[in-house]
């Protein structure tokens, strides 16, 4: 893992509400930003010198991620990083009741991204991913210690299919790309719990 930039938590949480608005609610930027067009400037022009703004970024990510957001450790640092292949093969991915609310086999254990490749390869919502691979925003957002382990906390389903796509099909030779890492000199309950 390659730090390219110290980032701010604000635009963590800027990221995070993209792929909130992306991924939960299942629509493009576009769409939402039609539908909620209050949001169209903290989507395409977010200002993070905006208290207002920052806040109700930070706000809007803690309802729909708020139970993530309260295990993170309160020492965090945030980096821009650049993911190299192995760092990326030895990703674990948090224990996400999504999982296991629509598919019945999630757990409160972390397990490795391969380990969670082979039960979700055959996931709808996954084999949709791999059909528009190129749309895919690679940014996950991950956490860990300084030297690892590092968690994947946002992102988790375009992981596993950028992890199919490589790796299982290897379609394509593997690039390096950005992600958002939080390092903390602490692990985090659920990176105690790994498998």
């Amino acid at each position: 893992m390659r730090l390219v930039k110290q980032i701010s938590e604000d635009e963590v949480f800027s990221r995070w509400f993209i792929n909130e608005a992306k991924g939960r609610l299942g629509e493009d930027l576009e769409s939402f930003v039609q539908r909620y067009p209050h949001y169209r400037a903290i989507v395409e022009k977010p200002n993070f010198e905006s208290e207002f703004e920052n806040r109700k970024r930070a706000v809007l990510c803690w309802l729909s991620r708020g139970a993530i957001l309260f295990q993170l450790p309160l020492d965090v640092v945030w980096y821009q990083a650049e993911i190299s292949e192995d760092d990326f093969k030895s990703l674990f991915v948090i224990a996400d009741n999504w999982w296991s609310k629509h598919y019945g086999s999630g757990s409160d254990k972390l397990s490795t991204i391969s380990d969670e490749v082979n039960l979700r390869k055959d996931i709808p919502y996954i084999k949709s991913l791999l059909e528009n691979i190129d749309e895919i925003d690679p940014n996950l957002i991950i956490i860990g210690k300084k030297n690892g382990p590092f968690t994947v906390i946002d992102g988790v389903h375009r992981a596993i299919a950028l992890y199919i796509h490589f790796f299982l099909l290897k379609k394509e030779k593997w690039t390096s790309f950005d992600v958002f890492i939080g390092i903390s000199q602490v692990e985090c309950i659920w990176q105690r719990n790994r498998v």
